[in-house]
């Protein structure tokens, strides 16, 4: 399962850098554009580390960092400020990171990579049945199909786990889920 990064950025074409960039590292990314975007998505939660500029609209970078400092639900969070004017002041920042503009897509990489740590292994993925989120809803089609369809429902079920096992994106996952669907309901 991929970490989940939000990132808070009001420029689109670096947004969309950004995004692309950490998509691609396998990150699932979450794009708002100012600070109290931010705010309103971090209180839904499954948001697991947060890229922010530090000059938004309405709540800037300095500011969410005080408010998800000042929420001890949102404290843990790793946060990573970015910004071509500031630059970080003596002290203990309520930051994690800080990148200074312009950077290179490495050193953001490696940041991200830095205060996440490792992804959770297998075994904390798996549900109370012992089944990983990608295999579920396949597993659950299987337990409604006709005793005929039964082997090649639990064949679709072991290939969602091999694509998991195989860092599909959810995305890719779910395309294949949609094939799958459709043959199961054959």
């Amino acid at each position: 399962m991929a970490w989940t990064l939000l990132v808070v950025e009001d420029e689109p074409s670096i947004a969309d850098l950004l995004a692309l960039a950490l998509g691609a590292e396998g990150y699932r990314v979450v794009v708002v554009g100012d600070g109290r975007a931010a705010l309103r998505r971090l209180a839904e939660g499954d948001c697991d580390l947060v890229l922010s500029d530090v000059m938004l609209p309405h709540l800037d970078g300095l500011g969410l960092a005080r408010a998800m400092q000042a929420d001890p639900a949102l404290r843990t969070i790793p946060l990573v400020l970015m910004s071509a004017v500031h630059q970080p002041r003596d002290g203990v920042p309520p930051y994690a990171a800080f990148l200074p503009k312009p950077f290179a897509l490495d050193v953001l990489l490696a940041t991200v990579a830095r205060l996440l740590g490792p992804e959770p292994a297998e075994e904390e993925l798996r549900d109370a049945d012992g089944l990983m989120p990608a295999c579920e809803e396949v597993h659950k089609m299987s337990q409604n199909v006709p005793a005929k369809a039964g082997a090649r429902a639990r064949l679709r079920e072991e290939e969602a786990r091999l694509l998991w096992e195989d860092r599909r994106t959810d995305a890719q996952i779910a395309a294949q889920l949609g094939i799958y669907r459709r043959t199961l309901a054959n």
